[in-house]
């Protein structure tokens, strides 16, 4: 026997099982991974959270008289210091700002003169003079030298000195990009510009009273490329040849009409909030025989809204077309032969046309109608909360207030002339209704699916969130005054005039089930953009409206 060829069987046996062994093991191990992997993978139901909060860029221009702008003197005279008012500003991010100025004389961006009672012959014009034979006028700027967030003075308005009214929109101070607020100290101090003025008076100068303004615009980003108001953007898309006058006198004040607003002059517009607003008349005729003029913005949400409140007399009898009025819009197309005729009207309602002054209106499901309440002008001040009430608007600037016209009450309207029908029964659960009584090319504001009215406080700080029912620190405040003007008008209910001076109402063009509709409430303890109130039924019930352009 060779007992070589048997060892080298048995090594062979030992190699070859070794080495198989080796392999199924490794294939039983391999395989118990792969079971174990596919085990954990099935078990294993994980799930990511992804939380994003957006805080919108939000850049405010406020303004606080610390001394009125008024003075006594005799012909001969020079005088400084005439008043003091502080601009603040404040943006919460890091895009600077740019402020602009420009003299605004008899509603009309551009005049720098002091307005003579006697007639233009004897306005008094800009310029620095002390003495001579010309009446002047002039103003300066200063920086707040504590303020820890500061602002940067243009170099003709940097010197101390008094410097003529500019008669274009001039930059006069900026904050540079990349100079975000990084502190609380900061934020709380903003940027703040000073402002007063001068006048040199002639002998020759007759007595009488002389007034001028200058307005202020908050540019932001900062950046000089597109500065444009929307006066301009108005005079751009459609010319100044095609201003009216309210009584259609040539010598009287000239005004765009606001049926001339489109979606593009909107768009156009750079320069928003208070000092970029603009006067335009509502083309449609009143009770009265006469049109009306309306205070209008683009406002920080992006939208050009009516800044006070709309005050038309609607007609009963008369027909309204979609050339004067917001009618013929649906979701999917536009009928430019829309028309509307109010059913409706003054013989609805208990009111004294004599005096004005409504005396009662009593609950419609079916008829449509308006009121005028008569007594409508309001002044809110900035320093207390209540709203002091003037019964005439020459009352009102007779003491001293210079925005009078933003606080006038306006007219109550029900839901359903709101959105101009005839039918109380209109239902669109959860949408939006196309039409109003608004002026061609201007709506009533949405508050399903996109709550406009929430947008709008929230980017001027007056609600802590979208769709909160909270006020921000100062938010009671900042919703009465500049830009917004929203008014505590209160509300027609039951035959009377409930909560005025309490509480505002503004109804939007939102459907809340078979009969509510959506509106902004606000008052000094709580504050609603998505409110209704079934039990009240306020399709029924008269409240302000305010449009934004389409």
């Amino acid at each position: 026997m060779d007992h070589s060829k048997i060892s080298t069987s048995r090594a062979d046996f030992f190699y070859y099982f070794f080495r198989n062994f080796t392999f199924a093991l490794m294939l039983i191990l391999l395989l118990s991974v792969m079971a174990l992997s596919l085990s954990c993978a099935s078990a294993d139901n994980s799930s990511l959270d992804n939380i994003m909060v957006s805080i919108p860029s939000s850049c405010t221009l406020g303004a606080t008289v610390n001394a009125e702008h008024s003075l006594s003197t005799l012909g001969g005279t020079y005088a400084d210091n005439i008043g003091s008012t502080t601009l603040k500003t404040l943006c919460n991010d890091a895009n600077g700002f740019a402020i602009y100025a420009i003299g605004s004389s008899r509603s009309s961006e551009g005049s720098t003169v002091l307005a003579s009672s006697l007639g233009e012959k004897y306005d008094i014009i800009t310029g620095t003079a002390t003495s001579g034979n010309t009446s002047n006028w002039a103003m300066k700027l200063t920086t707040d030298s504590e303020a820890t967030y500061p602002i940067t003075l243009e170099s003709n308005f940097a010197t101390g000195s008094y410097v003529s009214v500019p008669g274009t929109w001039t930059k006069v101070a900026s904050r540079t990009s990349g100079t975000d607020t990084a502190t609380e100290a900061e934020v709380a101090t903003g940027a703040s510009l000073n402002t007063t003025y001068s006048v040199y008076v002639t002998p020759a100068q007759p007595a009488g009273t002389y007034i001028g303004q200058v307005k202020y615009v908050l540019l932001h980003p900062n950046t000089n490329e597109n500065f444009m108001t929307l006066e301009m953007a108005f005079d751009r898309y459609v010319g100044p040849e095609h201003k009216i006058s309210l009584d259609g006198s040539a010598t009287a004040p000239k005004y765009y009409r606001m049926q001339d607003m489109t979606s593009e002059i909107c768009q156009a517009a750079t320069a928003m909030g208070g000092g970029a607003q603009m006067q335009l008349i509502d083309d449609r005729i009143n009770l009265d025989g006469e049109k009306r003029l309306y205070w209008a913005a683009k406002l920080a949400d992006g939208n050009c809204w009516m800044t006070q409140n709309l005050d038309l007399d609607l007609i009963a009898g008369h027909t309204y077309t979609h050339a004067d009025t917001d009618l013929g819009w649906s979701p999917n197309n536009f009928d430019a032969n829309a028309t509307w005729t109010l059913t409706g009207g003054p013989s609805t309602i208990a009111w004294d046309i004599e005096s004005g002054k409504f005396t009662g209106w009593q609950n419609s499901g079916t008829l449509p109608y308006s009121a005028d309440p008569g007594e409508k002008y309001y002044y809110t001040s900035n320093s207390t909360a209540d709203d002091i009430q003037y019964t005439s608007l020459q009352d009102c600037v007779n003491a001293g207030h210079t925005d009078c016209e933003h606080y006038h009450v306006g007219n109550y309207y029900n839901w359903t002339t709101a959105i101009a029908s005839n039918d109380s029964s209109v239902s669109q659960s959860g949408g939006n209704i196309q039409s109003s009584i608004c002026p061609a090319g201007w709506r009533l504001s949405n508050v399903v699916n996109n709550d406009e009215f929430s947008n709008l406080l929230v980017y001027y700080d007056i609600i802590t969130a979208k769709d909160s029912d909270t006020y921000s620190t100062n938010g009671f405040d900042a919703i009465r005054v500049t830009p917004l003007y929203f008014v505590r008008a209160g509300s027609i209910y039951e035959g009377s005039i409930d909560n005025v001076k309490s509480s505002g109402y503004y109804y939007s063009a939102s459907v809340q089930g078979s009969n509510g509709a959506y509106y902004l409430s606000f008052s000094k303890s709580n504050i609603r953009t998505r409110f209704w109130n079934s039990y009240r039924q306020y399709r029924y019930s008269g409240q302000s409206v305010r449009c934004l352009a389409r």
